[in-house]
């Protein structure tokens, strides 16, 4: 439990010397003292060595690179390969599949104790809906395939704006929805007008 410093003035002072000093990983804390040879208590003649082993704090592992992986569990696999452990799963809306890894915390190739937590952020499945509204008809589906959605359409007569115009979208932009899901736009269109005919009705002879 000595330090280097501590135990030399020890030893020092019984007519010993310090001998070999061999670190090991401990939870001690660094530079203590946690084992010697010969054990304390046996008789030595003066002047001889006594060795010891001391700490050099927790055992320490290198974080692996977990973003990519397809699953919380095989980043649980490779953390444990590499002594660590899985942290908090979060999710987040992506266009990658559920569960892939996006993000993780501590950082890869990060030293940090072994036996600790490592988090990670990982797909939901879900994508955000993308903002469509007040676009051209051709844009809005182009985005919505672009974000992997397909597109449903309802028509609605709105001569205030330019024919073809998002009017409206359903879900709502920035909403999480799975990949592949329909979202229904209402587009403007322009009914003409039709001119009424007077009805002619059969003439009167007073």
């Amino acid at each position: 439990g000595l330090s280097i410093s501590q135990a030399t003035k020890a030893l020092t002072k019984a007519n010993l010397q310090l001998g070999a000093q061999t670190p090991e990983a401990s939870d001690r804390p660094t530079g203590t003292i946690i084992a010697q040879q010969p054990a304390a208590g046996e008789m030595i003649e003066q002047d001889q060595a006594v060795n010891v082993t001391v700490s050099n704090g927790k055992e320490q592992a290198t974080v692996p690179l977990l973003i990519a992986l397809t699953s919380p569990d095989a980043a649980r696999i490779a953390l444990e390969d590499a002594g660590l452990r899985l942290g908090t799963v979060e999710e987040r809306a992506s266009n990658q599949p559920a569960g892939y890894v996006l993000d993780q915390s501590p950082a890869d190739g990060t030293q940090i104790d072994a036996g600790s937590l490592v988090s990670i952020t990982v797909s939901s499945g879900l994508v955000k809906v993308p903002n469509v509204t007040g676009l051209s008809e051709a844009q809005a589906r182009s985005d919505l395939a672009q974000a992997g959605f397909d597109t449903q359409v309802v028509e609605q007569d709105d001569p205030s704006v330019p024919e073809g115009t998002v009017l409206a979208q359903s879900p709502k932009a920035d909403s999480d929805l799975e990949r592949g899901s329909s979202v229904t736009i209402t587009v403007a269109i322009t009914t003409p007008d039709v001119p009424i005919e007077p009805s002619v009705g059969p003439s009167t002879i007073p």
